[in-house]
């Protein structure tokens, strides 16, 4: 197929990045309609793009970001932060990540949270509930100000599972399309 979903938003991100840096006067940065917040595209070539189903999930790996600055990079760039709804769909991200080579102590934020409600966990990618989990052993924890969910690859036996954390941790993280 000549035009696959990942080529259109390759061409369209490649645009996106080429019209900030040419009409943007003597910075690179690109500015959205918040007050003060400034976000930075990142080259296409370090998305890792991983198909499951009907989703594209996008693992960002060009730089690390805050829970919140992260779902606000992915906002910008027309995108939800991820929600991984059922086992498949896990599979195919800790598949990538493997394929990826991150090993162990590393870490990816997704869309899991209890903000909200202290040990009641949804999705801010869809607002949903989890139905489908894949904690680590003894997670969550509920720790306090442990809030927000990661991909955590505690070490290699156990492999990428969730753990909830606290958001102000910079870490790579995971858009969905």
């Amino acid at each position: 197929m000549l035009f696959s979903i990942r080529n259109v938003f390759i061409i369209s991100m490649t645009v996106f990045i080429y019209s900030d840096m040419t009409n943007s006067s003597n910075s690179t940065e690109t500015y959205n309609t918040s007050q003060n917040t400034v976000l930075f595209p990142a080259p296409v070539v370090n998305w890792h793009v991983v198909k499951s189903g009907t989703k594209n999930f996008y693992i960002q790996t060009y730089f690390s970001a805050n829970w919140f600055k992260a779902m606000q990079y992915c906002h910008f760039h027309g995108m939800k932060f991820a929600s991984i709804t059922s086992e498949q769909e896990n599979d195919d991200v800790v598949g990538e990540l493997n394929a990826l080579g991150y090993k162990d102590d590393s870490h990816f934020w997704i869309s899991g949270n209890d903000l909200s409600e202290n040990k009641s966990f949804v999705w801010l990618g869809n607002g949903q509930k989890f139905r489908y989990e894949n904690w680590h052993d003894g997670e969550p924890n509920d720790q306090p100000h442990e809030d927000c969910v990661e991909y955590w690859n505690k070490n290699d036996t156990d492999g990428f599972k969730w753990n909830d954390e606290t958001c102000d941790k910079n870490y790579f993280f995971i858009c969905e399309f």
